[in-house]
């Protein structure tokens, strides 16, 4: 139990630290630097997957639904793309909602692999949905399986 504690911690840790460098905004007026943060940011976003795979319950995912790191990235990308890219319940909603089994199943269920879908919903009220319904998950400190 002290064991699984202490590994929640160090997961928790190193998501917090890679997110913080994730979610700094790019400076589009310099382009030497906007080159540079955008290296870099590639940088955690790789150490994000590694962290992801860590992970036994994401692993299962992963090898489940076969998906790759481009796709992760794919994903992570899109959600900061409908205005899901931002902080709730001191989570960066793009980064846990790929590291944690249940969020990143729901979405898993619901990306296409260019878009978000939700039945009986368009592709834009579908993104907002799927934005709206992370970021309550993380603000109210959900847990388990996304629910709607």
């Amino acid at each position: 139990m002290l064991k699984l504690l202490i590994k929640s911690l160090k997961k928790s840790s190193r998501l917090k630290r890679i997110s913080k460098r994730l979610s700094k905004p790019l400076d589009r007026t310099n382009i030497r630097v906007l080159l540079d943060r955008q290296q870099t940011r590639e940088k955690y976003l790789d150490e994000l997957l590694d962290l992801c795979k860590s992970d036994e319950n994401v692993f299962y995912l992963i090898k489940t639904f076969d998906i790759t790191d481009c796709f992760l990235k794919t994903i992570f990308h899109a959600l900061e793309k409908i205005c899901a890219g931002q902080y709730a319940g001191g989570h960066y909603v793009p980064a846990s909602s790929i590291t944690y089994a249940s969020t990143l199943k729901f979405l898993l269920n619901h990306f296409d692999g260019q878009n978000f879908s939700i039945k009986n919903y368009d592709h834009y009220n579908s993104s907002l949905f799927i934005a709206h319904r992370l970021i309550m998950y993380f603000d109210k400190g959900e847990t388990g399986e996304v629910k709607f």
